[in-house]
C-alpha cells in the first residue's frame, strides 16, 4: 500500500467499519474533498468501492471478505465452499467469496479477492446467522454443494468435506427434508448415488420413496460407465 498524507491518515481514523456511504464520513472537510480523499484511499488499496457513493472498510481477514461480498448483496448468504471453510470442512485458503442469492449473478472483481454470486432461485433458504454474518446451515451447505458441485469444487471435494462433516442425525433430516421438496427426480437421484456410502439406509429409503418411478440418469456418456440400477445412475470412477 502506498504511503499516506496527513489527511488521508485523518480520513482513515474517522471512517467507520464495515459498507458505509459518503454521508457517512462527517470529518474530512466538504462533500466534494471527503470523495477525493476517499477515492484516493481506494487507489492505494486501503478502501474498497462497493458502488458509486458506497464503500467498505476492513482488514483483509476472511470475515471482512464475507462481510463485504454481503454488504454488496443484501439478503445473499455465504454458500457453496465458501461455507464448506467457515464450518471447517475444507482447509485451503480462498480467494474468492461465494455467495447465493435469489436472482444476482456473476463475478465482481475487487482486486485482492472476488465475489462470486450464485442465484438459486425456489432453491434459496436454509439460512443461519453467525458472527454478524449469514450462512447456509451444513445440511443446506451440502444440498447447494450437491446440486452445483462446480462451485465447490467438484464432487469428490463435496463428499470428502461430507466424510469429515459427520452429520447429527438431525442434520440428515433436514438435509432430505431439502432433497423431498426439490422439484428435480434427476438430482434427488443422483444425490442418492453420491450419498449411498455415507448415509443412513433410513436416509436412503425415504429418498427413494421420495422419487418414486426412476428414469435413467447419465453421469457420464464416454464408454465403459456402469449401472448403478438402486438408483438407475450410470457412471464412471466415482463409487
Amino acid at each position: 500500500m502506498d504511503y499516506l498524507t496527513r489527511a488521508e491518515q485523518k480520513m482513515v481514523a474517522a471512517l467507520p467499519s464495515g459498507s458505509f456511504s459518503i454521508d457517512d464520513v462527517r470529518k474530512g472537510g466538504n462533500r466534494r474533498y471527503r470523495l477525493a480523499l476517499l477515492d484516493r484511499l481506494v487507489r492505494k488499496g486501503h478502501l474498497v468501492r462497493m458502488k458509486p457513493g458506497r464503500y467498505y472498510f476492513g482488514s483483509n481477514s476472511s470475515d471482512d471478505r464475507m462481510g463485504m461480498a454481503l454488504a454488496l448483496n443484501p439478503g445473499a448468504y455465504v454458500g457453496m465452499v465458501s461455507a464448506l471453510k467457515h464450518w471447517g470442512l475444507v482447509d485451503e485458503e480462498l480467494s474468492r467469496v461465494f455467495v447465493c442469492t435469489r436472482s444476482s449473478r456473476g463475478l465482481i472483481d475487487f482486486g485482492a479477492f472476488d465475489v462470486q454470486r450464485i442465484p438459486l432461485g425456489d432453491d434459496f433458504y436454509g439460512i443461519v446467522q453467525t458472527g454478524g454474518l449469514r450462512f447456509s446451515t451444513r445440511a443446506k451447505t451440502f444440498f447447494d454443494c450437491l446440486k452445483k458441485p462446480v462451485w465447490a469444487g467438484g464432487i469428490r471435494r463435496v463428499l470428502s468435506a461430507l466424510t469429515r462433516a459427520a452429520l447429527s442425525s438431525v442434520e440428515w433430516r433436514e438435509l432430505l427434508h431439502y432433497l423431498e421438496q426439490t422439484r428435480s427426480k434427476s438430482f434427488k437421484q443422483r444425490a442418492g448415488f453420491w450419498l449411498q456410502s455415507q448415509s443412513p439406509e433410513w436416509f436412503l429409503k425415504s429418498l427413494e420413496a421420495a422419487i418414486g418411478r426412476k428414469s435413467v440418469v447419465r453421469l457420464e456418456r464416454k464408454a465403459g460407465v456402469v449401472f448403478d440400477d438402486r438408483w438407475g445412475v450410470y457412471h464412471g470412477s466415482l463409487a
